[in-house]
């Protein structure tokens, strides 16, 4: 649907002939009818996109979000951890999303070895800056934005369709919204 506007738009499309499932239909008293028809079309299938996300893809929107997010912060996280401390309990989460949780705050162990006596664990905490983790972050929008599905089946259709309503619906043509609904 947005596709057959910006065709519409860019080819300063007049329409005076519509073919319809083998049907042809010339000479239009009310021209403009076809625009209408074409908007309000246009605005359903919105609306239905919308009424899908939100029922059933808004749970995997939010799922591809916090593994991308969880998956770069943690590894970040633990790369800090492992610059400062030697013996990591790598038995122990380094969640992102538990740090920030936590107003970037994360508890952690490390084994800790007293000379000839068997290592022991040693509780610590560490306070993160939230300028530590930001590369991470911004890896992680932009890996979400452009490399998952999230591209394809969310973000184009709504930049289009904003596109189409922005460009189309208040350009200077026959069919632009105003000039059909005024």
């Amino acid at each position: 649907m947005n596709l057959a506007f910006l065709f519409c738009y860019y080819a300063e499309v007049n329409i005076s002939k519509l073919t319809f499932a083998g049907m042809s239909f010339s000479n239009f008293g009310n021209a403009s009818a076809i625009y209408y028809f074409l908007w309000v079309i246009w605005a359903y299938f919105l609306y239905r996109f919308f009424v899908f996300f939100i029922e059933d893809e808004r749970d995997t929107f939010v799922k591809i979000w916090q593994r991308e997010f969880n998956s770069r912060g943690s590894k970040k996280i633990f790369k800090i951890l492992s610059n400062e401390e030697s013996d990591l309990n790598q038995g122990c989460g380094y969640d992102y999303y538990l740090a920030k949780k936590n107003n970037w705050s994360l508890n952690f162990q490390v084994y800790v070895s007293d000379g000839n006596d068997p290592p022991r664990v040693e509780n610590k905490s560490r306070q993160f800056k939230r300028s530590e983790i930001f590369s991470s972050e911004i890896a992680s929008f932009v890996y979400f934005s452009l490399l998952t599905p999230v591209l394809t089946n969310y973000l184009l259709p709504v930049l289009l369709s904003l596109f189409v309503i922005i460009v189309c619906g208040f350009g200077q043509w026959d069919g632009a919204l105003l000039q059909v609904f005024t």
